[in-house]
């Protein structure tokens, strides 16, 4: 008898923790676990969805500046993570991937550290530039906040 209760315990625990997973799809529970969390995105990357997105600017060895938009997580990404996502190079570039998102997506441009660069600042373009992105955003129905 006092074997049966400490397994009836665990029985019970193992299935009260079951029922605690997230709601997926049969698709998804078919697809390995080990996706990356960072994809690169495609020319709209958060059609139709209302999560927000993180924009980290970075400059190039070469004076030249990649911002690099992704699905908001609301935790600090790994420098792999930003980097490995599809950049748009140069504000001409990203403004025309802004004017392709829904009005209304909701955009954290980040200047806090990268995760596992915990010295490091993400640096944002000049004035002017920030100036035209912003208004890129207001004209295209974009919400921009910037995290400091």
């Amino acid at each position: 008898m006092a074997l049966r209760r400490p397994l009836l315990q665990a029985v019970l625990l193992a299935l009260c923790l079951s029922g605690c997973r997230p709601d997926v799809s049969p698709d998804e529970a078919a697809m390995p676990a080990t996706r990356p969390t960072s994809m690169a995105p495609p020319a709209n990357p958060d059609a139709g969805s209302t999560k927000s997105l993180e924009l980290y600017s970075l400059q190039g060895t070469d004076g030249r500046w990649s911002y690099y938009l992704l699905s908001g997580t609301n935790r600090l990404k790994k420098l792999s993570e930003v980097v490995s996502s599809n950049p748009a190079v140069g504000a001409e570039s990203f403004k025309t991937r802004l004017r392709a998102l829904p009005p209304g997506s909701i955009i954290s441009w980040s200047t806090q550290a990268i995760n596992d660069r915990p010295n490091s600042r993400l640096i944002l373009p000049d004035p002017e530039t920030i100036r035209q992105i912003r208004e890129v955003c207001r004209l295209s129905g974009l919400d921009l906040s910037m995290r400091t």
